[in-house]
């Protein structure tokens, strides 16, 4: 039988995009379910019990469509625990660099290729949009970036397409693409030896690739910056494949719900994360 968004989000957490745009009759029934905390199955006998963070999106004042009558007042406070008002991307010029680096890496991911380097004209370029689709804009832009791109680098003259002619004057110059070099450390500065900074029995680990066969308690040392999902997602999966896949026994080493656990296992893979197997042939 097929799971409704709920019963799919059970113990994490659901978007509702766009939620100003709900009939009035659809409001109701999602009224309800932030009430009772429960769930119609299709074809079942009884209502069930989801445990689910709700995120709503909308770009419409829900004040004025409350006023207006499109929008009940009800669901508007239910909603409206902890608001956030999120300016336009056209006004926070300082997010485009962060947003554009994190969507070039889950392209070129999932496409399958290098991750192409950005130089300051392709950032100085963007900043010159106007943005009027905000994020999901910006997404498309820079998948199409890295679908089309044929080097290793995408500066200004990838973004040929969305911007006019004179958007593309005084554009800082870019370094030649042969001094572009990975890893490049100033010869007056040599490399240090990062063994000596790790501490007797810690890994250095990469946070895109789980621990495979290190034991629990093993200090790992992980880079700076990384964001919170990335953290989420290393510390699950390495400490699944330290207990030889067991569900149940990683709900509890990290102390929380099971369902937690499943759910964001069946998150990784659809994101392509490889997932630990369980040694007993089944999920705990």
């Amino acid at each position: 039988m097929k799971q409704g968004r709920f019963e799919q989000a059970d113990g994490g957490t659901l978007v509702l995009d766009e939620v100003g745009e709900l009939p009035l009759g659809l409001q109701g029934k999602l009224l309800r379910v932030l009430q009772e905390r429960t769930v119609d199955r299709l074809g079942g006998t009884r209502p069930i019990a989801v445990d689910v963070r709700l995120i709503a999106l909308t770009n419409r004042d829900l004040q004025t469509e409350v006023k207006a009558g499109r929008f009940r007042e009800d669901l508007y406070y239910r909603l409206n625990v902890i608001p956030l008002d999120l300016p336009p991307l056209r006004n926070r010029p300082g997010d485009l660099s962060l947003l554009a680096a994190h969507f070039v890496e889950r392209y070129a991911r999932e496409n399958d290729r290098h991750v192409p380097e950005l130089v300051p004209s392709f950032f100085a370029a963007l900043a010159r949009h106007s943005w009027a689709g905000n994020i999901r804009e910006l997404e498309n832009v820079i998948q199409r970036c890295v679908v089309l791109s044929q080097g290793r680098r995408l500066s200004q003259k990838d973004l040929r397409w969305l911007l006019p002619t004179e958007a593309f004057e005084g554009l800082p110059e870019d370094p030649p693409e042969s001094a572009v070099i990975e890893d490049w450390t100033p010869p007056s500065a040599p490399a240090p030896r990062r063994e000596a900074a790790v501490p007797a029995g810690a890994v250095v680990a990469d946070p895109r690739k789980p621990l495979v066969g290190v034991p629990m308690g093993t200090p790992v040392l992980l880079p700076l910056g990384l964001s919170l999902p990335e953290l989420e997602r290393f510390w699950l999966l390495s400490t699944l494949s330290a207990l030889k896949g067991n569900r149940t026994h990683c709900a509890e080493q990290l102390d929380i719900a099971l369902r937690t656990v499943r759910n964001k296992i069946n998150e990784y893979k659809i994101d392509g994360f490889a997932i630990p197997p369980s040694q007993r042939g089944a999920e705990e």
